[in-house]
């Protein structure tokens, strides 16, 4: 997958969040924080590409059509099951910095069409 521009931007978007994650050595719930908000863009991100360009083929528009559709739905799904967990379960979150660095993980998805292309 990492010949594939989406692998390409999947590897910025982790770089991000690991950059993002240096708050840690200012506040550890910071970094922590900061951590979540790139692995909830991350992580759905990651499993919506591979839903997507798995090896098996399409067969036809309405199979490209319906594999695409599986794959926002896995995206969005995804992320709304991350924040859940994430305010759910750790109590000291920041709001602001796992939004920042959503935001900024999403950012190098938005933008990486752009300078990726062949």
């Amino acid at each position: 997958m990492a010949a594939l521009p989406v692998g390409r931007i999947l590897a910025a978007q982790l770089l991000i969040t690991l950059l993002c994650m240096a708050g840690v050595f200012y506040d550890w719930n910071l970094g922590l924080s900061a951590a979540a908000g790139g692995a909830l863009c991350l992580f759905p991100n990651a499993l919506a590409a591979w839903s997507l360009f798995r090896k098996d083929r399409a067969r036809g528009i309405r199979d490209e059509q319906r594999r695409m559709h599986r794959a926002w739905a896995i995206r969005w799904l995804g992320t709304l099951l991350g924040l859940g967990l994430i305010f759910g379960f750790y109590r000291e979150v920041q709001p602001l910095a796992l939004f920042a660095a959503y935001a900024a993980a999403q950012a190098t998805h938005l933008i990486g069409h752009l300078s990726f292309k062949n």
